[in-house]
């Protein structure tokens, strides 16, 4: 493996653990890549609110119900819900009273932000560390996580639930606030579903990240159409069971008008790479692409050598371009 390979590797494994990627300033040519490793914060609730009840408290006893393991993974993962005499876990009618682990409100009471999660991300990136083996949640992908309409963010990172990635979660009105959502690390599996492109769904998206689950089939070509994920910066689709070519239509005038970071890395990806990644206007904000790991084969298209393509791309992951026949 070469030097620049490694640092590759490196970085996007460090990426995926929490990304967080600043935008270039107004007038600024270039930048240093940037790596900002987060952690994430388990308990408590938005400051200054002002209810303890929510009128989402339906919706979390479903989502609850929905995990058939929930007292054990519960117990193990520190998730409490305080209720006297003794400590609860989600039982009590007070989810923004800053006791129900994983649950964030905003000042209506509204649930702003729900984190399931079962490794904590710092021990990952010291892998001296024992990694405790302990239970994690395991349950369906639901609609019912789209019954929270203030939700800005969603992170099962490292959970066990399974199932396909609710077609439902694109529809109108759905999400309409969401700008974070982490689906890591889990079970889920089949398609994603090209509803996701619907121009209007995830309007406010920024992270999307979906790396490391059992998702196959091909990448859809309605994630191009233009007007879809018009705020999207990081989109992760590494480490699945994707195939089929990358598709042309991603790289239309209109699609991910601000996306930053793209990675398919290990996937069954196959064929050709799209001449239509490189046209004029194509990816305008790009600045990561990492391909390696897959089945592509044949030349670099020349309109990826043109004059003005890639104009953002930055750093040693340009070496994931090098793309050799298989």
């Amino acid at each position: 493996m070469t030097a620049a390979r490694l640092i590759l590797v490196l970085v996007a494994a460090a990426l995926l653990i929490s990304p967080s990627v600043a935008r270039p300033a107004a007038g600024t040519a270039s930048r240093e890549p940037q790596v900002a490793v987060r952690g994430v914060l388990l308990a408590g609730n938005a400051a200054g609110a002002e209810t303890q009840g929510s009128p989402d408290l339906a919706t979390l006893r479903r989502i609850k119900a929905s995990i058939s393991n929930w007292e054990e993974a519960a117990t193990a993962n520190n998730v409490t819900g305080k209720s006297l005499p003794l400590p609860q876990r989600w039982d009590d009618d007070q989810p923004c009273a800053g006791t129900w682990t994983g649950v964030h409100c905003d000042k209506q009471g509204r649930v702003s932000e729900l984190i399931l999660v079962c490794v904590e991300p710092s021990k990952l990136l010291q892998p001296a560390l024992p990694v405790p083996q302990q239970p994690c949640f395991t349950g369906l992908l639901t609609n019912d996580y789209a019954a929270l309409p203030a939700l800005s963010k969603l992170d099962t990172y490292t959970s066990n639930l399974y199932g396909t990635l609710p077609a439902q979660w694109a529809d109108a009105g759905v999400f309409s606030g969401l700008t974070f959502l982490r689906l890591s690390f889990n079970n889920a599996s089949g398609a994603v579903p090209p509803e996701w492109g619907r121009p209007g769904a995830f309007p406010a998206l920024k992270s999307l990240l979906l790396n490391n689950n059992n998702l196959s089939g091909e990448l859809p070509p309605e994630w191009g159409n233009n007007g879809s994920f018009p705020s999207l910066e990081l989109l992760f689709l590494g480490d699945n069971k994707f195939k089929g070519p990358l598709p042309a239509s991603w790289g239309a005038a209109g699609a991910f008008p601000r996306l930053e970071l793209l990675s398919v890395i290990s996937n069954n990806l196959s064929g050709s790479l799209p001449p239509e990644w490189a046209a004029p206007g194509a990816f305008p904000d790009l600045q990561d692409l990492v391909l390696m790991a897959n089945r592509f084969n044949g030349s670099l298209p020349s309109e990826w050598g043109r004059q003005g393509a890639w104009q953002n791309l930055t750093g040693p992951r340009q070496s994931i371009l090098r793309i050799t026949a298989s």
